[in-house]
Formats: C-alpha cells, sequence, structure tokens
C-alpha cells in the first residue's frame, strides 16, 4: 500500500508514505538485537541445581549492586556530613561475589576452594545464568566500578575499601564473559578502558582476572588485534612477576600472536 501511495503526485504524500515504510522495516533490527537478550524461563527457579536463585532475588541483587556503585562517595568516603559505611561495603563485596557463583557450574564437589582458585580450574559456567545477567545489565553495573577513581584519594581506609570494591567487580566481570562470546562482545567494546585500569593496576589479580577471560576462545577479537595492541596487552605483565601458572600462560599466548604472522588462535586459560 506504501509503495502504491508513493506513486502519486503529491510530495506530502510520498512522504509520508516512505516515513511509514521506513519505520516499519528500520524496526526488525533493532528487534532482532533486542531478542539476543531475551532468555525464556519456564520454572522459578531459574538453574535447577541453584534453588535460592530465582528471578525476583536476582533482579533485586543486579539492582542494589547498581545503587551501592552509583553511591560509593556516600558510604565509603568520610567528610564532615559522614563517615564510611563498612556494611554497605560487605553489602557490595558479598553481591559480587554471589556473581560469581551464580555465573558458575555447580562446583560443590571441588570443596573450600577460593573463587580465584575455582576460575583457575577453568571449571564451566553456567552459559545461562550469564545471559540472564547479561539481560538485566550486570556488566553496565561492573564497567562503572571498576572506573571508580580509588587512586585520586589519599591512603587510608576509604581508599582501601574502594580499592577492594574495583578488584571484586573486576573478578565478577570476569566470570560474567569467560567462556560467553555474546558477553565477551558486550566488555570488548569499552577495552580501551579496561587497558587503561590494567595498564595503572596496583596488582595483578585484575589483570588476572579479566584479560584471559576477556579473550579466552574468542577468536575473532584477537584477530582484530594490531600489534600495538598487542604490545599493550603484554606491557602490564612483563613489568610484574608472573607468579602463577595462569599468568605465566596468559603471557605466553600473548607473545604468540604477536610473533605469529596470523593471529589464527584465541587466548587460552
Amino acid at each position: 500500500m506504501c509503495m502504491d501511495l508513493m506513486m502519486y503526485d503529491s510530495p506530502e504524500l510520498f512522504e509520508a508514505a516512505f516515513s511509514l515504510l521506513h519505520a516499519q522495516f528500520t524496526q526488525r533490527k533493532p528487534l532482532i538485537e533486542a531478542m539476543k537478550n531475551v532468555e525464556l524461563l519456564n520454572t522459578v527457579n531459574i538453574i535447577p541445581n541453584k534453588p535460592d536463585c530465582d528471578l525476583a532475588s536476582i533482579t533485586q541483587r543486579v539492582q542494589h549492586l547498581r545503587r551501592l556503585v552509583e553511591s560509593y562517595e556516600v558510604w565509603a568516603l568520610s567528610n564532615s556530613f559522614s563517615s564510611d559505611d563498612e556494611s554497605s561495603h560487605k553489602e557490595l563485596i558479598d553481591l559480587c561475589l554471589h556473581f560469581v557463583d551464580f555465573c558458575m557450574h555447580d562446583h560443590s564437589e571441588l570443596g573450600a576452594l577460593s573463587t580465584d582458585e575455582v576460575m583457575r580450574t577453568a571449571w564451566p559456567m553456567e552459559s545461562r545464568s550469564q545471559n540472564i545477567l547479561r539481560s538485566l545489565g550486570l556488566h553496565e553495573c561492573l564497567l562503572e566500578a571498576i572506573a571508580i577513581p580509588f587512586r585520586q584519594y589519599p591512603a587510608g581506609k576509604s581508599r582501601r575499601m574502594l580499592q577492594t570494591t574495583v578488584n571484586v567487580a573486576f573478578e565478577a566481570l570476569a566470570a560474567f564473559v569467560l567462556d560467553n562470546s555474546h558477553n565477551q562482545d558486550l566488555i570488548t567494546d569499552d577495552f580501551e578502558l579496561i587497558m587503561e585500569l590494567v595498564e595503572s593496576a596496583d596488582q595483578t589479580g585484575p589483570i588476572e582476572a579479566i584479560l584471559g577471560p576477556l579473550v579466552y576462545r574468542n577468536t575473532a577479537f584477537v584477530d582484530g588485534l594490531d600489534d600495538a595492541t598487542l604490545e599493550r596487552v603484554t606491557g602490564p605483565l612483563a613489568r610484574r612477576p608472573l607468579n602463577t601458572p595462569h599468568l605465566m600462560a596468559l603471557y605466553n599466548q600473548v607473545v604468540l600472536c604477536m610473533t605469529s604472522s596470523t593471529k589464527r588462535h584465541a587466548f587460552s586459560m
């Protein structure tokens, strides 16, 4: 019908018909993109082996984490109006660690291993959990958290609280992207920000937490890295002790990519 109306000798009618035609067909791409973030749920409990993780509680936790990140200047800094609030800091840490656990497949049989040790075992991730957190926008909150400028504050309790916040946000972000191509694509859009933060890191922890999972099996992203960017990746690693097998493996993989004529392989854990 719109095509027929565009045949009339009327500029106003042509413009209106063309605008309607354009609006109708340009809705398809946004719809397809939005459908990528849809996760169909046929049960109250999202993950069978995690009965306490229903959609309502996970949504509330993401929202609460977002509020804590946005208000860090209120609860983490001492001034003439308020003092630091350790309870809010603990809530934020617990929420991030909860999301790390939520992203992992059931690892109860591993015993009392730390989260970092579980990550190094390349324990299988729960992709459905990662997809749900993507739909809830957890990555936006975590990217905001890792960008908290804790170094601009004087040494002391407040700075230590904010640095711990940044480190645990890196850890949660690592679990969010590990072995999930859709989530990796979301975070690689902010690769420049992540590299700036990693290059200025005081500890190897954030480097180990995010760089490995970000490029793990992410062949398309690695193939697109130029030599200058690969050198930036090796820089922070070369300046710090490679004191874990994980960091050593990551360093070797980066060097291999730099010396290869074609970057055919993504980094491995």
